[in-house]
């Protein structure tokens, strides 16, 4: 199965510092966005569903869902800063 994997890796905090969890690929954002998501679902988090799934779809590089998900992790404020080889 491709996963669309990213060339880096984004870290986010679901619950704390002692949950950070890094998200490798299109596929693991989009279970994230659906499935763990932390927060109220706000603009960026609908703009990177549609990015997730145009990518998983193969209308897009995966490098558009990951930009999409950092924005959506940076709205909801849990976004760990840095960069993270995949």
């Amino acid at each position: 199965m491709d996963t669309k994997r990213w060339k880096s890796y984004v870290r986010v905090e679901l619950g704390g510092r002692d949950k950070r969890i890094n998200i490798p690929s299109t596929r693991a954002a989009a279970e994230c966005l659906l499935r763990s998501w932390p927060t109220v679902w706000g603009p960026r988090h609908k703009q990177a569903r549609e990015a997730c799934i145009a990518v998983l779809k193969g209308e897009q590089p995966p490098e558009f869902a990951r930009q999409a998900f950092v924005e959506a992790a940076r709205e909801a404020g849990i976004l760990v800063v840095g960069v993270f080889p995949g």
